[in-house]
């Protein structure tokens, strides 16, 4: 065990510094570069407000293409669909910096997703519409979700995209602490596989074969709804406890999250530039380190207040540096809501996915 320590934090002292030597020297393994005119790629992402459509793509790397609408483009791209393959031309730009300390800083937000080049497109040309199993799944599912009343909220609560949700009530969640909770996370993680292995249970009795099954649904899940950190912190650390139960490791719950951490960061060192990365480990590890506390209640509302201070508290620093400001009382907040979206919104949202007519109560 003693080995183990010594060996995790050189790890995460190897990791800390190989992400500072490559964000202080501004290291780009861009596969482009501004002389780039032409681009093929597959759409992971598309959004279109007004005249503008905004394109995620995935070539050999990840692009953002701008493209404002013509005459009669709109029903075009309407009927773009995840997975298509187009042909972008336009000019390749370097995403600006923000201009005020304490404004959101755009290009830090893309190079956290190794997003390093913004195209602003002349012409779009669709060269495939044929998407792969993978894309064609999520497009039966965003189709099914767009059907409903509480599309906007589905998309939040199953997919993790809150494009949908109309930005002054998420700045209302943002000001109020509570917008943790419309983001993909453990809590999520921890009610589909409750649910799985209550359902598995039920067929088989085989504890590593449910533990397999539902391994391999949270990794689809994970790359159906994107690589964000906290879904890959959750997943990965849902996987390496029940290893570490299994087999009879007997490592530390706190030891396998920061291993997953180092993993993290050698990926992809601007993770340090993301807030849900920053918010989701330290809060994790804070978590982790006081359990025993918090465990000494038997109370859950007791447990959750205590969860939701030390929660707050932490985050501090990160609000101050990222937003300029702090809301003293969100802990208090998140003693309804948690409970809330836990037990009544979210599993609301999952019935709903598979039994539409209970869409006008979750509405």
């Amino acid at each position: 065990m003693k080995r183990l320590k010594i060996l995790l934090l050189f790890s995460i002292l190897i990791a800390l510094i190989y992400s500072f030597i490559i964000i202080s020297n501004n290291y780009f393994y861009s596969h482009y570069n501004l002389n780039t005119k032409k681009i093929i790629g597959t759409i992971s992402n598309i959004k279109i407000n007004d005249n503008k459509v905004t394109i995620e793509i995935i070539s050999k790397e990840k692009i953002i293409v701008n493209y404002y609408l013509k005459n009669n483009e709109l029903n075009k791209f309407r009927n773009y669909k995840l997975g298509y393959t187009i042909l972008v031309n336009g000019k390749m730009n370097i995403p600006s910096n923000n201009t005020n300390f304490y404004l959101f800083n755009y290009r830090k937000y893309l190079l956290s997703k190794k997003i390093y080049y913004i195209m602003s497109a002349t012409n779009i040309k669709l060269i495939s519409n044929k998407p792969n199993i993978f894309y064609k799944f999520k497009n039966y599912l965003i189709d099914r979700i767009d059907k409903l009343k509480s599309s906007n909220y589905l998309k939040a609560f199953i997919l993790g995209d809150k494009i949908d949700i109309d930005n002054y009530v998420l700045n209302s969640y943002s000001i109020n602490g509570i917008s943790h909770l419309f983001s993909i996370s453990g809590m999520h993680i921890t009610i589909f596989s409750s649910i799985l292995l209550f359902i598995l249970n039920k067929i088989s009795k085989n504890k590593i074969r449910n533990f397999i099954i539902i391994s391999i649904f949270l990794l689809f899940y994970m790359l159906l709804i994107g690589l964000s950190p906290s879904i890959i912190r959750a997943t990965l650390l849902f996987i390496l406890i029940n290893i570490n139960i299994i087999f009879k490791f007997k490592i530390k719950t706190i030891y396998l999250l920061l291993i997953i951490l180092c993993i993290n960061l050698i990926i992809n060192p601007y993770n340090i530039y993301n807030n849900g990365f920053l918010f989701s480990y330290i809060i994790s590890i804070y978590l982790i380190t006081f359990k025993s506390i918090i465990n000494r209640h038997n109370n859950y509302f007791i447990k959750l207040l205590l969860t939701s201070l030390i929660s707050s508290i932490v985050s501090i620093p990160i609000m101050i540096n990222s937003y300029g400001s702090i809301n003293i009382i969100s802990f208090i907040y998140n003693l309804f809501y948690v409970p809330f979206i836990s037990f009544i919104i979210f599993p609301l949202s999952l019935l709903t996915i598979f039994l539409p007519f209970l869409d006008s109560i979750l509405n």
